[in-house]
């Protein structure tokens, strides 16, 4: 028997029509939601996923005022593509403090659809979270790593499961073709 939640699961419904109105840090802003057919969620909390801003107070609070200022300058009072991260019974996931769990796509000035979460990481704005929200060790020197022996040719997508192209020779795994989650390192992954 087929359920919302079978439905929602094999269609992938996670992305969202919204407007930041407010960016309280790095990783942590509020939008209105458009949840369809002229239904709104305002003022709904979300956490942006995988990834850890510098705090406001204490020995953090320069840093942190820089990234905050950095993520309103880029979507506050501005239309965004939330895509919110789905548990394995294809629920929006929450992270410890009820807040949505999600990664912000906005437009940059030529048109460009950019990921949030990706470009503060890529930018060392942030530390970088596991997917479950635990720290990440730091990975020793790439000259230093061992390459594993064979790298498969593609990864299932964490997100909808769509086979992702593995580069075999940078180990970066290709866009989705199906939920356009941004090219990312193979050791990103999550091991299944």
């Amino acid at each position: 028997m087929t359920t919302i939640s079978n439905l929602k699961l094999k269609s992938k419904l996670y992305y969202y029509a919204a407007h930041v109105t407010a960016v309280y840090d790095g990783d942590t802003v509020t939008v209105d939601m458009d949840l369809g057919l002229g239904m709104w969620r305002h003022g709904q909390t979300v956490r942006l996923w995988r990834i850890n801003a510098p705090e406001l107070k204490g020995v953090e609070r320069p840093q942190g005022l820089v990234v905050r200022d950095f993520v309103r300058n880029l979507v506050l009072d501005k239309p965004i593509l939330l895509r919110t991260i789905l548990d394995k019974r294809g629920e929006d996931q929450t992270g410890k403090f009820g807040r949505l769990l999600g990664e912000i796509l906005y437009e940059d000035e030529s048109g460009q659809q950019v990921n949030l979460n990706e470009l503060l990481l890529s930018q060392g704005m942030v530390e970088e979270l596991g997917a479950d929200g635990s720290k990440l060790h730091a990975l020793p020197p790439a000259d230093t790593r061992a390459l594993p022996s064979a790298a498969p040719a593609t990864i299932n997508c964490p997100f909808c499961g769509q086979a992702r192209a593995v580069d075999p020779t940078t180990l970066i795994v290709a866009v989705c073709p199906n939920c356009l989650d941004a090219p990312r390192a193979l050791n990103s992954f999550e091991p299944v």
